[in-house]
């Protein structure tokens, strides 16, 4: 079942970046660079909690799936801060300013 699944997202982003899909594009351009002003930014998922830590206060953090969807949006108001939100089972793409982070959902 995973080489299945595995073989079906290689297909799907072979098939987004062959035609230039703008929303596969944009995520994969953001995944890109990293700010080192940002780099001591810690990122964990813990029992549905979302917990950033050392980011700089109106940041704005975005988490997309592995297929470009945007799956949550929030602007820390401190420098430690927590989420609850529902993930399935997955990867995904955890975006702080210039900072990209990738967390796995088991």
């Amino acid at each position: 079942m995973k080489q299945f699944l595995l073989i079906l997202f290689l297909s799907i982003n072979t098939f987004l970046f062959a035609t230039g899909n703008n929303a596969a594009d944009n995520l994969f351009d953001r995944v890109a660079t990293e700010s080192t002003a940002t780099s001591s930014v810690v990122v964990t998922f813990s029992d549905g909690k979302l917990t950033v830590e050392n980011a700089p206060q109106s940041a704005v953090i975005e988490i997309y799936s592995m297929l470009g969807v945007s799956v949550f949006k929030a602007t820390m108001k401190e420098p430690r801060q927590s989420f609850i939100i529902d993930l399935k089972k997955g990867y995904y793409i955890v975006r702080i300013d210039n900072l990209t982070k990738k967390i796995s959902i088991k």
